[in-house]
């Protein structure tokens, strides 16, 4: 006697053909996600070292825009110290200056201990100074370059006469 049944539930063939779409699905999804994510990250990460730099950037030019006479530079390579009198500023000499121990750009107000610029969450790699003498009718001044992460930020300033 012969019945006819009829099959309820999947086959083993089905189970598995299944499961490898469901795996086939899930490793996309998570690869996209992952994708987003670094991107998110990186993006973060530039915008800290911007942000970063141009604070460094505001400070330089605050420090540069009332300048009574040509700053001074020290030192060399990525370790110059910049040395700059303002116009009736009670806390002169402005110093700028890299930090090697903490690889932080720092300021200095009047012979006040130094007040890191840059935070630890980006590296100042180096920070130069290039003089501007006077010639003719144009005035002394000062190009400031700080590289923090790998971007340089540069601001040139003149003395005002």
């Amino acid at each position: 006697m012969y019945t006819n049944i009829q099959q309820r539930g999947f086959t083993l063939i089905e189970t598995i053909v299944y499961i490898a779409l469901l795996g086939f699905l899930m490793t996309s999804t998570l690869t996209c996600v992952w994708s987003l994510l670094e991107s998110a990250r990186k993006s973060d990460g530039r915008a800290v070292v911007q942000g970063e730099g141009s604070f460094v950037e505001r400070k330089l030019a605050w420090a540069l825009a009332d300048m009574s006479a040509a700053p001074a530079v020290d030192g060399s390579g990525c370790n110059q110290t910049l040395t700059v009198y303002k116009t009736n500023y009670p806390k002169n000499p402005v110093v700028f200056q890299r930090s090697g121990t903490n690889n932080a750009i720092e300021i200095r107000e009047g012979g006040a201990a130094p007040v890191a610029l840059t935070t630890a969450n980006v590296s100042a790699a180096c920070l130069t100074f290039v003089l501007i003498p006077a010639s003719g009718k144009s005035p002394a001044g000062v190009t400031a370059t700080a590289t923090i992460d790998d971007l340089a930020f540069t601001i040139t300033r003149y003395v005002r006469k």
